[in-house]
């Protein structure tokens, strides 16, 4: 019965994998055929009793192949997890013959309740990258999930869902309705815990701003994260008509720079425009956009002095003896709004520096006197400089005025500085500061949170030497913009091959049809349905998997509409900043194969060697040898193939 169903769940592999060129291939090198095989086992010892056992064999799997199911769940043969780095599948779960599930897929329950808690998944159904479906209700045959979906209900029966939570859109291929205009779009708001249908303050027009770059050190991949969600924002805004204006910020004043500055000997104005620069250079590598204005505290003072100014003589702010400024916040009876949180909670989790000159320990501050050797402008109150907080409030008013539409950044701002924000320009003007607030997801490496304590930070300039753009994005934008991405070692390598592979069918498809001209509109209206539901740009990529199939196919045929689509998915796609180039220039910049050290060749000659000997404990050693000099080994019918992992 286990190679009965070892046959099934290979032919299921060869099935659903364009790029599988025969089953021997499939047994050796697929690690959902093996998490599968090791279910098998472990199912088989739970059943037997021996749950010990069973879920040894379950998490040893787990490390093995970076797919975790549960020894209990019932899964039939002939399912296909393909890359299935992340899957998690639960308890209670079933799922029946011809399932096909993508990496980042869980499978799980939504409490703590006992008995039939996580899904059924019926034959034939697709759950594409990153979807959760939790809950013990049923996901109908044939039904397909989308990509970064959360599923929280049953599905019908040829049902194709996706957002957060999912919605119907196909049943039985046929499209529900969906508006595609600009009225139709809707945007997550953070102020109010929902998706709401997006309604700019002045008809035709959005100001948008983003919290930039503390410049205390180079750019990594957090700052690329947020510089590239937003840009896609305002490309896609405009692509529906609206004039938008964008800004973000650098700060180029606080404790970090000034702390930068003595340890380099450098003055801290000095420090933080090499750092501006070096920042603006790697962006431009990475391809990202400038925004319509750029903003820098040091060229702000002014009006952050006359900001604060006002505020005191308000009455929402004081002077204390020391030279500092504070915000009141008994002043402001609305604060917490955007965070939940209250005034008492403000001293839980934050430092609160509270040296006898504030009124209230949660008060927090505006302007800082100098200490000894710090960089300081004059003031009303003495010389000094700005708190971080005020920075974002005083130059969204020089820019925008006292309403903007969109305020984004990262969820880590939420609180303490977003929330501050809203107290300082709403207690000013005695308006709505923003009407929509919008943060994106964290990144973590490896599981863990990325901070340079941890020493965990990818640098931006680190990330270009190995991968393209494109890849880069084509990872980080496969994600919903509001969820964690967690950078595996796989990411980016496995992003890379996906976007080569891409370009490589583009190529083909323009050398078969060099005169075809035309583009396949539908593509960019699925682009749309998909951007229009809180820019949902996992769904959208996930598209292009089945364009791409779709292609190749017509080329075999001689079917000019290969080269429509591929036109088109260039027209549409480069919004995401993907896709761009021509095959040529991707392949001169990108598909060179990088020198692998003959240190490292060695190692992957020894273990062929091993292998050969069916010395598997050998084979297990060099491996771990291997990716701990940075290389990941994938065995093939030739041998093997060594790829660079993420730093």
């Amino acid at each position: 019965m286990f190679f009965s169903r070892l046959r099934k769940d290979i032919a299921a592999a060869k099935a659903n994998d364009p790029a599988a060129r025969n089953k021997f291939e499939i047994l050796l090198t697929y690690a959902g055929v093996h998490a599968l095989s090791y279910h098998r086992l472990a199912n088989r010892l739970y059943k037997m009793h021996l749950k010990l056992p069973a879920r040894m064999v379950s998490q040893f799997a787990r490390r093995r192949t970076g797919i975790e199911i549960h020894p209990a769940a019932e899964i039939a043969a002939g399912v296909f997890i393909d890359h299935g780095m992340g899957v998690v599948i639960g308890e209670t779960a079933v799922v029946k013959e011809g399932v096909v599930i993508y990496q980042g897929v869980t499978l799980g329950g939504t409490g703590k309740e006992r008995g039939k808690r996580h899904p059924t998944v019926e034959k034939n159904a697709v759950i594409s990258c990153g979807a959760k479906v939790l809950g013990g209700f049923t996901v109908g045959e044939g039904a397909k999930i989308g990509a970064g979906a959360v599923v929280l209900k049953a599905v019908p029966p040829y049902a194709t869902v996706v957002g957060v939570p999912a919605k119907i859109v196909k049943i039985d291929g046929r499209k529900i309705e969906r508006r595609s205009s600009r009225d139709s779009m809707k945007i997550y708001n953070s102020l109010t815990r929902r998706k709401e249908e997006f309604v700019p303050l002045e008809a035709g027009k959005v100001k948008m701003y983003a919290c930039g770059i503390t410049v205390s050190g180079e750019a990594h991949i957090g700052h690329a994260y947020q510089a590239i969600v937003y840009d896609v924002f305002r490309k896609y805004l405009e692509k529906l008509g609206f004039a938008v204006t964008y800004a973000r910020n650098y700060t180029d004043v606080d404790d970090k720079i000034i702390a930068r500055s003595r340890e380099t000997g450098i003055p801290a104005d000095e420090y933080a425009a090499a750092m501006i620069e070096n920042i603006n250079a790697v962006m431009r590598r990475a391809e990202i956009d400038e925004p319509t204005l750029w903003l820098k505290a040091t060229e702000n003072i002014g009006n952050i002095i006359a900001f604060i100014r006002e505020l005191v003589d308000k009455g929402h702010a004081y002077a204390a003896d020391n030279g500092d400024v504070y915000f009141d916040l008994d002043t402001f009876p609305a604060y917490g709004k955007l965070s939940g949180r209250s005034v008492e909670d403000a001293l839980d989790g934050v430092r609160v520096e509270n040296d006898g000159a504030k009124r209230n320990p949660y008060d927090f501050a505006l302007w800082k006197a100098a200490k000894a050797g710090e960089i300081f402008w004059e003031s009303p109150w003495g010389r000094g400089r700005p708190g971080w907080h005020i920075e974002c409030s005083a130059m969204n008013r020089v820019a925008f005025g006292d309403q903007i539409d969109i305020h984004g950044g990262g969820r880590d701002l939420v609180f303490p500085h977003h929330e501050n924000e809203i107290v300082q320009s709403e207690a000013l003007s005695g308006k709505q500061f923003a009407k929509y607030w919008t943060h994106n997801g964290l990144i973590k490496v490896n599981g863990q949170k990325m901070s340079k304590s941890l020493g965990n930070s990818l640098l931006l300039s680190d990330l270009l030497d190995k991968y393209s753009p494109d890849a880069l994005k084509f990872a980080l934008l496969s994600n919903n913009y509001r969820m964690d991405i967690n950078i595996t070692d796989a990411l980016f390598p496995e992003a890379e091959a996906h976007i080569a592979r891409f370009y490589r069918v583009i190529g083909e498809a323009e050398a078969r049809f060099p005169n075809e001209t035309g583009c396949e509109e539908e593509i960019d209206g699925r682009f749309n349905a998909a951007m229009n539901d809180d820019f949902n740009t996992a769904l959208a990529l996930s598209d292009l998997f089945g364009y791409f199939k779709e292609v190749s196919r017509l080329i075999a045929e001689g079917d000019p509409k290969a080269r429509r689509m591929t036109n088109q998915i260039k027209k549409t796609y480069a919004l995401l900043g993907v896709l761009k180039k021509t095959p040529e220039a991707y392949f001169a910049a990108y598909g060179k194969k990088e020198e692998i050290p003959q240190e490292a060749l060695a190692a992957a000659e020894e273990r062929k060697t091993a292998r050969a000997r069916k010395d598997w404990a050998k084979s297990d050693e060099l491996r771990d040898k291997l990716k701990a000099m940075g290389y990941a080994v994938k065995d093939t019918k030739d041998g093997y193939e060594l790829t660079r992992l993420a730093p």
